[in-house]
């Protein structure tokens, strides 16, 4: 769970930058330069794979698998959540 929260972050920040960064908002870095082009190509973004698993999928897919991956993750740890707090709570009260 930890790795995907990195990736996610990964995703979410690179993307924020750049989208400051085509504003002016921020210096237009050789990083952000090499993440459009990844995107303008379709290919997965050096940024994302060092935290990513491994994919040869193209980014298209990639970014569908990915959200695939996140809400599987989401379903299975949903119903734990509850059962922590419990568990917790109880074991606190005694």
């Amino acid at each position: 769970m930890a790795r995907f929260n990195r990736l996610v972050e990964a995703v979410r920040g690179s993307l924020q930058g750049v989208q400051k960064a085509v504003q002016g908002l921020v210096l237009m870095s050789k990083a952000y330069e090499e993440l459009i082009a990844s995107l303008l190509t379709g290919q997965i973004p050096s940024l994302w794979a060092a935290v990513s698993y491994p994919s040869l999928k193209p980014l298209a897919a990639y970014v569908a698998d990915l959200g695939e991956r996140c809400k599987a993750l989401a379903d299975w740890c949903a119903p734990c959540t509850g059962v922590m707090r419990f568990t917790v709570g109880f074991a606190m009260s005694g």
